[in-house]
C-alpha cells in the first residue's frame, strides 16, 4: 500500500467531520440539523446492516462485518445530501453539473481506498455508496414538509 493512500484514508473521516461541523455552524439553520439527523441515522442504520447481513470482510485487519461499507455509506449519504440542496438552490445548471461530478469524483476515490487498502471487496464499497445515495435522497424527499412548501421550491 502507498503511503499516501494510507494517509487519505485516514483523513477521509477527519474531512467529513470537518466539514459537517462546518456546515452546522455556517449554516446555523433547520436544513443543517436535518442534514445531521439524516447522517446520524445513516451511520445507525449502516451498524444495523452490518450485523444483519454479517459478512466478512476481505482481511484479517478488523474483526467486524464489512457488509455494507460504512465509509462509503456516509460519504453518499453527504454527496447527494449536497448535490440535491445545491440543485434546489441554484437549480441545474453548469456549476451545480460540475461541482456534483467533481464531488462524486473525490467520493469514488475515497469510496475505492477502501478496497484499495483490502478493507472491504468492491460489492461491499457499491452497496454501502448505493444504500447510502438512497437514504439521501429518501431523506431529502420525507424533509421538504416540515423545511418548505414543494420539493421542487
Amino acid at each position: 500500500m502507498k503511503w499516501n493512500q494510507l494517509l487519505i484514508n485516514w483523513l477521509s473521516k477527519w474531512i467529513i467531520s470537518v466539514f459537517f461541523g462546518v456546515f452546522i455552524i455556517w449554516r446555523n439553520d433547520g436544513e443543517a440539523l436535518w442534514f445531521a439527523a439524516g447522517s446520524i441515522l445513516n451511520v445507525v442504520f449502516s451498524i444495523l446492516l452490518k450485523q444483519i447481513l454479517n459478512q466478512k470482510r476481505p482481511s484479517t485487519l478488523k474483526s467486524d462485518p464489512g457488509m455494507p461499507s460504512s465509509h462509503a455509506q456516509s460519504i453518499f449519504f453527504t454527496l447527494m445530501f449536497i448535490i440535491l440542496s445545491s440543485v434546489k438552490l441554484l437549480r441545474i445548471n453548469e456549476l451545480t453539473i460540475t461541482t456534483s461530478g467533481l464531488a462524486l469524483a473525490f467520493g469514488s476515490y475515497f469510496s475505492y481506498l477502501r478496497v484499495s487498502q483490502k478493507l472491504h471487496t468492491v460489492s461491499q464499497v457499491i452497496v454501502g455508496a448505493v444504500i447510502g445515495s438512497i437514504c439521501s435522497i429518501l431523506w431529502n424527499l420525507v424533509r421538504f414538509p416540515f423545511t418548505c412548501d414543494t420539493p421542487l421550491a
